[in-house]
């Protein structure tokens, strides 16, 4: 039995090379003033979310969505996002890399879902797909 618990623990470690989505969400937050001001926030969308994404063809805070690995966001432990693709001033999500390696796996169980036709308004760019703002 423990070594049926070994294989299953060990079948969900996320590997470097393991495909992960990113996305930048604009979100809202009150400073000291009590106004609202946007903030860019790096987030891992799962499978489920980027399908759904591309099914419903809603409206989504999400003004860039990138396909990578996960190595190229993640080293020993601490992500460090591409300056290239991402802009200036993103801000990681709460348990980012927690959150990150969950998503992860759900592209593992799902790899369907790495080859989703993109809905109109998001086109590709170098390296991921971006959308624009929805303002």
């Amino acid at each position: 039995m423990a070594d049926t618990a070994q294989t299953h623990l060990s079948s969900g470690t996320v590997q470097g090379l393991d495909y992960v989505v990113l996305g930048v969400a604009s979100c809202f937050q009150r400073d000291e003033d009590g106004r609202l001001r946007e903030v860019l926030v790096a987030e891992p969308v799962p499978a489920a979310a980027l399908d759904c994404l591309a099914q419903e063809r809603r409206s989504t805070s999400y003004c860039l969505l990138y396909a990578t690995t996960y190595a190229e966001v993640v080293d020993n432990g601490i992500p460090t996002l591409p300056a290239d693709v991402f802009p200036p001033g993103v801000v990681l999500g709460e348990d980012f890399v927690e959150r990150l390696q969950a998503a992860a796996r759900t592209y593992r169980s799902k790899p369907q879902f790495r080859h989703i036709p993109l809905p109109p308004g998001l086109h590709a760019r170098e390296g991921g797909v971006q959308a624009p703002f929805q303002r």
